[in-house]
């Protein structure tokens, strides 16, 4: 039933509409009431009562609201058809606000929409239900495209334009997730102007909003994003005032301009879009690098969303290739220094527009040039030193040609020289294009090898996906031949046994060196990269390629390909192939030792006998290193025997190697029966040769060195070395058996305690008997081994070997080197012992005498004895923090290691220390810079405050003569490093002022305050602790100090509060005055300015709403 057209059109009362908004929503409610009761009465609307409803509808979310409207209005429909469903469609939004209820508002959006035809028949009302729709998502395609064509109608009344355009910014400012529909509402809009109009007093209205109505924000930044992908001709027609939203606190506005100027460029001032002519396309050009200008300056934003969302928009723009490529270089000193920022999204970022630009300009470059891959540095260079001197040539030819053409006797030789010129000039300009085509090419090449550095150090970055991302680039830069990009491939490989990595790594190296239809071409990449990796890196390639075997990435036919490559015969040139051959074959078969059947193990048995004559080291460890991954350990003993007896014919070699392959077959001896046995009779075995005692014990069955070798070495020194580094490493040994003992006693212990009744648990039962031979085990290993047993008869030869070290001028050889580490690994058998001889080990370390690989190997062997007896060692550790300062790269580096390691696992602390490492962040080896960054990178990770907690102690220490200009150093070089909660040091430090201290400590102390990062809250505590450092102002650099703080605190976005209070520090330090002076007043500007602060907060976002609103009802 449809009687609306018996009442008179309802006017709404706009002037009690703005009343309304003072009252209590109690009181409205009554009014609502009393506004139901006269239309009961009455039976129709008044002015008063609809605008009472409405406004109630409107404005009121509050359930008892809407439960008075379901029983009092909404079943009123018969009534007054369209008045009360707009009320129900109201209501239903605010439900779908509080997510409720969403499919009866979608049934009510198409009820609404098909009742009412023409929009006009129910005046300002009608208008404000289809601006409603706009409030919400709507789905249903017939409604968007039903609510489209109304819109349409009402849009061709220009009177109406001002009231829609503020109503609909009131809907952006008020709504949530209107942007969707303004947003089509504006992009399928007929009327250019109106759109236009729009989009500029939304901009203009966003600019005065507060930052912390954020919510407005985005949904206006959203929307004019939307609009400017389909018409970026509106947003260039009006950019000055879309540029201002640089200037807005809000990093959503700032982030809308960025996307308004990307979709500028890439769909209006694009020229592959449309054919244009040249003036067209100067302007264009000029106005792309205008453009370009702005987003690059925003790659240093102080919002990190907004850095990225920067550096995603120069990518866009990158991608169509629209900037040009010396702006591009230009810009990529700011993009490289985006992977050392703060977040984690824009280093994500920063690596993806790299690969874009590094894209960019391998088309540039590479394709263009028509070359295959990347040229090196020292190969551009040539290519650029031949171009210039070609210039050289060629204007010299010109200048020729212009003398002859000036001395032509005739037209015709004028005419001939004239068309040679003219062919000169034209090469010239080619060699010169190429020749700054060549220039740009250097530039980019030196720009990437700066990068690359700071790539790997992502590498150990804490955040998993700095990982994946700088994977995935050095990948990328390595496919494209990128030079020394085979440096970045090598150090991933630290993250092979990273379970959470592993596998990308895996994928990464799969794609780079094994996919491939010829299955030698995988073997040769794997035997290149053993062959170029260190030591340490080829342990983490062997897990890795272990790993990728495991995960069937390495197929079975490709390993038995490297076992018949390895058993082939090759000629004394061929040793380096046969080697890495070698390699691959104990770390291929080594993990799938069940490949090694029995005609391969009768083939490994004759490669040994093979080494008695013509030996070969390097196969020698690698299969010894594969005997020892055999599954089968009962056939062990035969290899061991045939290993054992080449080292026995070898004894006293000159080859440093065979060191090597006495540890590996040493560490066979571990899966033999009663294996101190062996170790005494290879021993005594070895002493005999040399000192020719009766110290070999009698024959037996089980002798397997009685066979003797033709070759002879009379190297007795060599021969004592090599006997002291078996004597060592069996200690090593059985300190490895004894704590073995000690695990089958706990695993007893545990099994015992599990069967053993109450009466024996209180008794003390197992328990007491274990611990009797855990401390039995220890007295035998401390005392009868070393102190009473065999071993103490090495000891007095050690010492006196060493001992010639400490003479002037002594060359150290093999023997003093062997002798040191095995009076270090006599060291771990006893405390006692190493307590007697820990202070020679040091002595050894600072001696001239020692070079830097002796050095190296006693710094490694401190490390495990620190381990073993941190009691005894730690007190030596300080002196380890000399080798930072040593000239000699191996002990510095080791040096570092060693201390890293141990600072960072709390084995040792430091304070004043740490400004040694620091000092190191400068070190002119580069490699040793980079163990520096990793070390403090690390020590922020663990602790983000040890530092910074550290700073009092270690500017009272380094406040002399001696060490003020390295303090200097060491605080510039860890600032990256302090953490930003610092407002406990500044005012430590400031009270520090007051005491007694000398200049230098004043120094330091105000040096560190201005280099300190500033914040807001500092300016109070400055101001508060002016009374500490009052006196030492009547310095004047210690004056400019403070000066330079009051600056960078100006710089921080103070608050009124906040800016009054540095405002009065500042004339405080100018005077030179106490403080008495203005604290009288403070209290009461405080007062008044946060007064002031919070009704301009206040009045700020309801004032534009306000006049909004009411230019709205002036239609």
């Amino acid at each position: 039933m449809n009687e609306l057209s018996e009442y008179p059109s309802i006017q709404f009362d706009n002037n009690l509409y703005n009343s309304l908004k003072t009252k209590d929503s109690r009181l409205i409610l009554r009014q609502m009431r009393s506004a139901i009761e006269e239309f009961n009465h009455n039976k129709q609307f008044d002015s008063e009562t609809f605008t009472i409803l409405y406004y109630g509808v409107q404005q009121l979310q509050k359930d008892d609201i809407l439960e008075f409207l379901e029983k009092e209005i909404l079943k009123r429909l018969d009534v007054l058809e369209f008045e009360i469903l707009q009320m129900k469609f109201l209501q239903a939004t605010l439900d779908d606000q509080n997510r409720n209820r969403k499919e009866h508002l979608y049934q009510l959006q198409k009820e609404i929409l098909l009742s009412f035809g023409l929009y006009d028949k129910h005046n300002q009302m009608g208008i404000e239900t289809i601006l409603q729709f706009y409030k919400t998502k709507i789905k249903d395609n017939d409604v968007k495209q039903y609510l489209q064509n109304q819109f349409k109608k009402i849009i061709r009344k220009e009177n109406l334009h001002n009231y829609i355009k503020n109503r609909l910014i009131q809907i952006i400012f008020n709504s949530e997730d209107c942007d969707q529909q303004i947003s089509d509402l504006l992009i399928y809009c007929e009327n250019i102007a109106f759109i236009t109009q729009f989009i500029t007093i939304l901009a203009q209205n966003s600019l005065e909003i507060l930052q912390n109505e954020s919510n407005s924000l985005k949904q206006v930044s959203k929307v004019l994003e939307r609009v400017s992908a389909q018409k970026p001709n509106l947003f260039n027609q009006n950019l000055p005032v879309f540029i201002q939203f640089y200037d807005s606190e809000s990093y959503c506005l700032r982030n809308a301009i960025n996307t308004i100027i990307t979709n500028i460029l890439t769909e209006h001032l694009n020229p592959s879009k449309e054919e244009q002519d040249v003036e067209i396309k100067e302007n264009q050009l000029n106005q792309r690098l205008f453009l370009i200008q702005k987003l690059t300056s925003r790659i240093i934003d102080k919002n990190a969303y907004a850095r990225v969302h920067t550096l995603k928009m120069l990518r866009v723009v990158c991608s169509q290739n629209l900037i040009p490529p010396n702006v591009q270089l230009m810009m990529f000193p700011l993009v490289i220094a985006r992977v050392q920022d703060v977040s984690s999204m824009v280093r994500k970022a920063a690596l993806a527009f790299i690969k874009q630009i590094t894209k960019y300009m391998k088309n540039l470059f590479v394709d263009g040039l028509q070359m295959q891959n990347f040229m090196k540095i020292i190969e551009i260079k040539e290519q650029n030193e031949f171009l210039g001197n070609e210039i050289h040539k060629t204007l010299i030819a010109i200048d020729q040609i212009l003398e002859d053409k000036a001395n032509a006797q005739t037209e015709a030789e004028f005419k001939e020289l004239e068309d040679e010129e003219n062919l000169v000039v034209s090469n010239l300009r080619e060699k010169k294009k190429l020749q700054s085509v060549f220039i740009q090419y250097q530039e980019f090449m030196e720009l990437l090898q700066k990068l690359l550095p700071n790539i790997e150090l992502l590498l150990n970055s804490k955040c998993i996906t700095d990982i994946y991302k700088a994977i995935s680039l050095i990948s990328f830069l390595f496919k494209q031949k990128i030079e020394n990009t085979d440096v970045g491939i090598m150090k991933m490989l630290i993250h092979s046994n990273n379970p959470q990595i592993v596998n990308k790594l895996a994928k990464k190296f799969y794609i780079l060196f094994i996919e491939n239809d010829n299955q030698q071409i995988p073997i040769n990449n794997l035997i290149h990269l053993l062959k170029i990796s260190s030591s340490k890196e080829q342990i983490y390639l062997e897990e890795l390629i272990r790993y990728m075997i495991k995960q069937k990435m390495i197929p079975e036919s490709t390993i038995e390909i490297i076992w018949t490559n390895f058993m082939r015969t090759y000629s004394t040139n061929q040793h380096e192939q046969l080697n890495q051959y070698s390699k691959l074959v104990r770390i291929t078969f080594g993990q799938q030792s069940n490949l090694l059947t029995k005609m391969k193990l009768d083939q490994i048995n004759k490669i040994i006998e093979g080494q008695k004559k013509e030996i070969n080291w390097i196969t020698v460890i690698e299969l010894a290193k594969l005997i020892y991954y055999l599954e089968d350990k009962t056939i062990v003993k035969k290899y061991f025997q045939q290993f054992s007896l080449i080292l026995y014919f070898y004894f006293g070699t000159p080859n440093n190697l065979w060191f090597v392959a006495c540890q590996e077959v040493l560490n066979l001896i571990q899966f033999l029966p009663v294996p101190e046995n062996i170790y005494d009779y290879i021993i005594k075995k070895f002493s005999f040769k040399i000192f020719a005692m009766g110290m070999t014990p009698q024959k037996n069955t089980q002798d397997f060195l009685e066979e003797e070798s033709t070759l002879v070495f009379n190297n007795q020194c060599t021969q004592l070395s090599q006997l002291l580094f078996i004597v060592g490493q069996s200690a090593l040994a059985i300190i490895l058996h004894i704590d073995e003992i000690e695990n089958q006693l706990t695993n007893l212990r545990n099994v015992e305690e599990a069967k053993e009744n109450e009466l024996d648990k209180i008794q003390g039962g197992c328990e007491e008997e274990y611990e009797y031979n855990s401390v039995y085990l220890q007295n035998l290993c401390k005392y009868n081994v070393i102190q009473k047993g065999f071993y103490q008869n090495y000891v007095p030869i050690i010492l006196e070997i060493l001992a010639e070290i400490e003479e002037n001028n002594v060359q150290l050889t093999i023997l003093h080197k062997s002798a040191g580490l095995c009076l270090c690994k006599f060291m771990c058998l006893s405390e006692q012992f190493c307590e007697e001889h820990i202070e020679k080990v040091f002595k050894l370390i600072q001696n001239s005498n020692s070079d830097g690989i002796f050095k190296n190997n006693l710094i490694v062997a401190i490390g495990d004895l620190l381990h073993r007896w941190p009691n005894t060692v730690t007190s030596y550790c300080r002196q380890l923090f000399d080798g930072l300062s040593n000239q000699d790269f191996i002990v510095k580096q080791t040096s570092l290691n060693m201390l890293s390691h141990l600072i960072l696992n709390d084995m040792i602390k430091i304070k004043r220390e740490i400004t040694d490492i620091a000092l190191l962040l400068t070190d002119p080896d580069e490699n040793i810079q980079q163990s520096a960054k990793r070390f403090f990178f690390q020590l922020q990770k663990k602790d983000s405050r040890r530092i910074l907690n550290s700073l009092p102690d270690i500017i009272f220490s380094m406040s002399n003569e001696e060490s003020h200009e390295k303090y200097k150093s060491f605080l510039i070089n860890t600032l990256k490093y302090l953490d930003k909660q610092n407002e406990q040091l500044v005012e430590k430090l400031l009270r520090r002022l007051k005491e007694n201290i000398n200049d230098f400590e004043v120094y330091n102390i105000v040096y560190t305050l201005s280099k300190l990062q500033m914040k807001e809250s500092l300016a109070r505590k400055f101001y508060e602790c002016y009374p500490y450092y009052q006196e030492r102002l009547e310095n004047p650099q210690i004056k400019e100090y403070f000066q330079v703080i009051i600056q960078k605190l100006m710089k921080c976005g103070l608050n009124q509060e906040n800016k009054q209070i540095l405002l009065e520090f500042e004339e405080l330090l100018n005077r030179g005055e106490t403080k008495r002076r203005v604290l009288g007043s403070k209290n009461n500007s405080q007062k008044s300015t946060r007064s002031h602060t919070n009704s301009q907060r206040s009045i700020g976002y309801s004032n534009i709403l306000e006049q909004l609103y009411t230019q709205s009802t002036e239609y």
